[in-house]
């Protein structure tokens, strides 16, 4: 485990590297084409946009287009790179690994840093200068604050600290927890980006076989809307990685 933040915990994901830029782009658009809901949205299938040069949105389809952000801190970023083991293909099919370092570097766990934030809370970040209220204010004033419809991923899987719970009462339990501590990001948007939607997909481990959704929702008024829930090793990705690294 990376983190706590209330009644729940998160940690790394198995198979996926935050520096990756391409692996996730690529696992959130097989996953929005998972979703029957989030295609009727877009009128058709999500393409991935190869060519970003003019800061294009990352994926597009018929009639809509998402731009991705990662929750992640620039330091918790770092910290994943020197700790996780990682897979490097020497040949067509052939992969080397290298292992991951101990390391005491401290990390910005920025969900925790926007649990329960405010308009008041980050006019105080700016006038502080240590690196957590950096991260939030850069997460804020940089990625969300974009005339575009967004997509927020937060790349490390959540689950309930009661590990006895029902599958039903754990989804509930992190869907309200998250939905009533992270509701000022749709407060944000609404004044700084009106007519631009917000969604934020995390990744939930519901059972003790560690059994992963990837979880989509949209911001609105009242916290988060539940758009569709997809199995996260049924994505064609996340199974080439669990593939390369169980091999």
């Amino acid at each position: 485990m990376i983190g706590q933040s209330g009644i729940l915990q998160y940690g790394f994901l198995q198979y996926f590297y935050f520096g990756d830029t391409k692996t996730y782009e690529t696992i959130l658009c097989e996953c929005l084409n998972m979703s029957t809901r989030m295609k009727e949205i877009g009128g058709s299938d999500f393409s991935l946009v190869e060519n970003q040069s003019h800061k294009e949105d990352d994926v597009v389809a018929l009639y809509y287009s998402l731009d991705f952000k990662l929750m992640i801190s620039p330091s918790l970023a770092e910290f994943q790179s020197l700790t996780t083991r990682k897979a490097h293909e020497v040949a067509p099919g052939v992969h080397m690994f290298s292992e991951g370092k101990a390391t005491k570097q401290d990390a910005v766990l920025l969900l925790n840093m926007c649990r329960n934030i405010t308009k008041e809370k980050l006019k105080v970040f700016r006038r502080t200068d240590d690196q957590a209220s950096k991260d939030v204010l850069r997460f804020f004033e940089k990625s969300l604050n974009k005339p575009k419809h967004i997509l927020i991923f937060l790349p490390a899987y959540i689950q309930t600290i009661e590990q006895t719970l029902s599958e039903d009462e754990k989804y509930e339990t992190v869907h309200n927890e998250l939905s009533n501590t992270l509701r000022y990001i749709y407060d944000f948007r609404k004044e700084n980006q009106p007519g631009f939607d917000t969604y934020f997909v995390y990744i939930l481990n519901i059972s003790v076989n560690h059994r992963f959704l990837m979880v989509i929702n949209r911001f609105c008024e009242t916290g988060l809307e539940m758009i569709d829930r997809i199995d996260y090793f049924s994505l064609p990705t996340v199974q080439k990685q669990a593939s390369i690294y169980i091999s």
